[in-house]
């Protein structure tokens, strides 16, 4: 199996997942909600911990890859399903994980109810998703398709077609805390990860436009070595800055015992 792909994101969301296992890996399902894309490679770094791992995407033939990638561990369930409508019976995780998922979805609030009624009392919830304030989210959900449809213009081509809008809903800072306790979450901690998004744009830009010249073993160590250095300017400087202007956050949420709820 190939090393899993680790990015800052990846690595707190994991940190946080085990303080909230502690060593009991073994006592409960852990829920990979939406175990499809670039920032969710979660599942090697779980399933080799012993974690059991129930990972869920609507995306059929990605679950068909996922399970034949991962058919040596006995301790991975992967399930074809809707965030919308989880295919799991009530209070059946202790912990879900909720990365760079909610932004994609056309309801959030429904998925974010369905959550709830998988957790078990006082279960976590580990989310991450990007700011609409972000440099990073208006540069590609604003900014990118603006410069699509100017190129649609000038080529005239009608096959040319701008990609689809990946984010259908990306929240600010404050309107994402008020969706999580509107939907009976409590929040237990609000981190900024990637800075300001500085770092991610110029790095983006970087792997886009400078030519591969040195090889491609020695390009990605250089390309390693810039992003660290981009991402330790860009966390410096996002310290000057409150949250809600960051480029995104991972939040940690409770879900309040029935007892509290009364």
């Amino acid at each position: 199996m190939n090393s899993p792909k680790i990015n800052e994101v990846n690595r707190v969301a994991f940190s946080l997942l085990l303080s909230f296992l502690s060593e009991r890996y073994q006592e409960s399902w852990v829920l990979e909600n939406g175990c499809n894309g670039a920032q969710s490679e979660l599942a090697p770094l779980m399933l080799r911990e012993g974690i059991q791992v129930a990972g869920l995407d609507i995306d059929l033939n990605w679950v068909r890859e996922k399970h034949n990638k991962f058919r040596s561990y006995s301790n991975l369930k992967v399930v074809c399903g809707d965030s919308h409508r989880l295919p799991f019976k009530e209070e059946t995780f202790k912990t879900v994980l909720f990365i760079e998922v909610i932004e994609h979805l056309e309801e959030p609030a429904l998925a974010l109810q369905e959550i709830y009624r998988c957790l078990k009392p006082e279960g976590n919830l580990i989310l991450s998703t990007p700011n609409a304030l972000g440099i990073w989210s208006i540069a590609t959900d604003k900014i990118l398709p603006f410069l699509q449809s100017i190129e649609r213009k000038i080529i005239r081509n009608n096959h040319f077609k701008a990609d689809s809008p990946k984010h259908l809903n990306v929240f600010t800072l404050p309107l994402l805390l008020n969706q999580l306790i509107a939907s009976k979450f409590k929040i237990e901690k609000v981190i900024s990860v990637e800075g300001l998004g500085i770092a991610n744009l110029l790095y983006g830009a970087y792997r886009k436009y400078i030519p591969h010249i040195f090889g491609e073993k020695k390009n990605i160590k250089m390309s390693f070595r810039i992003y660290s250095f981009l991402l330790f300017l860009d966390r410096g400087i996002a310290r000057l800055f409150p949250l809600r202007f960051h480029t995104g956050w991972i939040i940690t949420l409770e879900k309040e015992s029935s007892r509290q709820e009364k």
